[in-house]
């Protein structure tokens, strides 16, 4: 007797479906573009976008410009996040580097596994810091994954 090859295809186009179905979820955040004016939109658009680069959000949190409108508002605090996660970042392969740091004689290394869960996490902001920023290029007000939902400024 033949195996069903059509039920097993079926199968693993339906898990298929699912992973794509849980990514789509977890990328298509909230879009809060809805609550900003076109001319806000269009008049800050390089200035949210650059609230991506990590630390820079200070130069607008300074000069008060996230107090102007709720665009800039939006951005600012998702800059604030971003600048978080990359401190938590680094401060976390800086722990993990000195932690299982190998003294040798005349070397000091780190162990693969390590360097690689470093290398994971640098990855994991980066793309963070590119969603807010790809999104925000394309004229979006989305939220940042899990993280997104938090406000830091009022």
């Amino acid at each position: 007797m033949k195996p069903d090859i059509n039920k097993n295809e079926s199968e693993e186009k339906d898990m298929a479906d699912k992973a794509i179905e849980a990514v789509e979820n977890f990328v298509n955040t909230k879009n809060h573009i809805d609550e900003h004016s076109k001319l806000d939109v269009m008049g800050y658009k390089t200035k949210a976008s650059i609230c991506y680069i990590p630390f820079t959000m200070f130069y607008f949190i300074i000069k008060g410009e996230y107090k102007k409108n709720s665009y800039m508002l939006f951005h600012v605090n998702q800059g604030a996040i971003v600048t978080t996660i990359w401190i938590i970042v680094l401060f976390a392969t800086r722990f993990l580097s000195d932690q299982f740091r190998i003294n040798g004689l005349f070397i000091t290394r780190i162990p693969t596994i390590i360097s690689f869960i470093n290398y994971i996490l640098y990855c994991l902001a980066l793309g963070i810091s590119a969603f807010g920023f790809v999104n925000t290029v394309n004229g979006h007000s989305k939220e940042i994954p899990i993280i997104g939902k938090f406000t830091i400024f009022k």
